[in-house]
């Protein structure tokens, strides 16, 4: 997502070539920002969304 410091994310297709568009500057870097904080908040909250048995050792 980052080429230096300048923060770029371009989309790809399934098969990982790379599409025409691609996110740059602020755009970019709301985006990353949305994905890393997820990403940090799912870390924080692994059982969010799945039922655990009470009294599971998880």
């Amino acid at each position: 997502m980052t080429m230096g410091t300048q923060d770029l994310e371009q989309p790809v297709h399934a098969d990982d070539s790379q599409r025409r568009t691609a996110l740059t500057g602020r755009a970019a870097a709301l985006t990353k920002e949305s994905v890393c904080r997820s990403a940090a908040w799912g870390a924080a909250h692994p059982t969010f969304g799945y039922s655990v048995p009470a009294g599971s050792s998880r």
